[in-house]
């Protein structure tokens, strides 16, 4: 009879070892790869939010996005590159999130970023895009930064695993929570298949 299990997950691989086997008195572990785990049990995900924000508005969306996703059992971490550009190579999945500035521009700080910091990097994991706009500024570019994020993503080998997200005006109205909830889930669901 086992008593206690844990499962310890390293890098690439995970060690499930039943700490005391009372039948046997002898300790049991198993070492597999860390990606089967992760397709058979859906556990254990972790992505990072790559934004820049100067209103603050990207970065309240990435917040409800973490909520979202710590709820449906996936870690989000959000990185601001404006104070860092670090590339992190050990996630399961990647979102670039910036507001719309100067009629379709993506901004600067990721705009730096994707032009010149990560000009060479090769994204071979599944990501989405997320962009926010306000029509009463640029009706024609609203929410364009979406669009310059899913084209840099799939020339940089990237996989888009679903529409971006696109958020026009405040993204702590109503009907723009609902917007980034139902997102949310549909990432989900699409990153576990």
């Amino acid at each position: 009879m086992v008593v206690v299990t844990y499962i310890l997950c390293k890098k690439n691989f995970c060690i499930i070892e039943n700490l005391c086997d009372k039948a046997t008195n002898r300790f049991h572990s198993f070492t597999f790869p860390f990606s089967l785990f992760c397709f058979r049990y859906n556990a254990f995900m972790h992505g990072v939010l790559y934004y820049s924000t100067v209103s603050g508005n990207t970065r309240l969306v990435g917040e409800a996005l973490m909520e979202h996703f710590r709820i449906m059992g996936v870690e989000l971490t959000l990185q601001d590159v404006a104070s860092d550009t670090t590339w992190q190579d050990d996630v399961d999945f990647a979102l670039f999130g910036s507001g719309t500035y100067a009629h379709g521009m993506i901004e600067k700080s990721l705009r730096k970023c994707v032009e010149e910091t990560w000009k060479e990097k090769k994204i071979r994991i599944p990501c989405a895009a997320i962009g926010l706009g306000d029509h009463r500024y640029d009706r024609e570019y609203n929410m364009y930064a979406a669009d310059q994020l899913e084209s840099w993503i799939t020339e940089h080998g990237g996989i888009l695993l679903c529409p971006a997200l696109r958020i026009n005006r405040s993204p702590v109205k109503p009907n723009n929570q609902k917007i980034i909830e139902n997102w949310a889930r549909n990432f989900i669901t699409t990153l576990r298949k």
